[in-house]
């Protein structure tokens, strides 16, 4: 009789044990299904949006410099939620062997504010270092070398040829500067385009901060509303950096596939308006230049990654 008792309080013990290991589970597979649903991609986690390759009409026929409207396929890629923070630039340049400081401009010192006054060449360091730290390979090569600490310092002035022969392998999983057709492509919204003026609306006060309401300074990043893929400050805050050459007639000549800038010219493309622009050239589709040796205190960038 004893022996039956004991194997029914096993027993019953055992179907415990069972439902506790059920729940768990359960639990976790809930787990699981959320991460899924609510995309935490590797991407999402290194607040990075990912964007869907597709097709869209690249320029406006308002400008010349922005003429004529053509078709642009671009594959898909990862870009970055927000613009690079004063935050990230000292973190991730600290101790860098480049002459290149970490706080080249800070705002009554608030580090959420994006970073600005550097220069081109500046990010492309930036790029490659973020990259190593995280244990990516490097995009960009100078002289064969992809660790900026070996690159030496820039000569000052608008132009170094050295810096300017830097080259960018696109099929790596490192940091890099937006392609100047990615950049537009993923200010108008990818394919969830709803073809604003801006990016994000066609209300500049909802999506940028510029001169009419930045109250003549530079904001935290992401204050203002997302875009239709959910990226902030395309439009307004700071200038951001594109990684290719400047030419006012490219867009005649372009290529339909991933284009990448002309092979020529002593500029580099930035777009997207600042804190201290003027409505119409915080529009997505307004491109400017810089030579890559400059800086202004409204002239910052973002980071994209290729999808691999």
């Amino acid at each position: 009789m004893n022996k039956v008792l004991k194997t029914k309080k096993d027993l019953g013990h055992s179907m415990v044990k069972f439902q506790k290991i059920s729940t768990l589970s359960a639990l976790i597979g809930l787990l699981i299904s959320l991460l899924i649903v609510f995309g935490c991609s590797a991407g999402e986690i290194q607040n990075m949006i990912y964007v869907e390759g597709g097709t869209f009409q690249m320029g406006s026929d308002n400008w010349d410099f922005t003429k004529p409207v053509h078709e642009v396929t671009v594959p898909s890629f990862y870009i970055g939620k927000y613009e690079v923070t004063q935050k990230e630039w000292e973190t991730v340049m600290t101790d860098n062997k480049n002459d290149i400081s970490t706080k080249p401009y800070t705002i009554r010192g608030n580090p959420q504010a994006p970073i600005i006054h550097v220069t081109w060449y500046d990010a492309i360091v930036f790029c490659n270092r973020k990259s190593i730290q995280e244990g990516l390979n490097p995009c960009y090569e100078k002289s064969g070398e992809s660790n900026p600490d070996y690159w030496g310092v820039p000569k000052s002035g608008n132009n170094d040829v050295n810096w300017d022969a830097i080259k960018c392998n696109w099929e790596v999983n490192g940091y890099r500067l937006p392609t100047e057709a990615e950049w537009e492509y993923a200010a108008k919204g990818g394919n969830k385009s709803k073809d604003f003026i801006y990016s994000g609306s066609n209300n500049i006060n909802e999506v940028a901060s510029y001169v009419e309401n930045s109250d003549d300074e530079l904001r935290d990043a992401g204050t203002k509303e997302v875009n239709e893929l959910g990226i902030y400050d395309m439009s307004g805050s700071a200038w951001e950096w594109c990684w290719d050459r400047y030419s006012n007639s490219y867009y005649s000549r372009s290529p339909k596939n991933a284009p990448k800038g002309t092979n020529s010219g002593s500029e580099r493309v930035r777009r997207g308006g600042a804190w201290s622009s003027d409505e119409i050239v915080c529009r997505v589709v307004l491109r400017l230049s810089d030579s890559p040796g400059t800086s202004y205190n409204d002239l910052g960038f973002r980071v994209v990654r290729t999808k691999k």
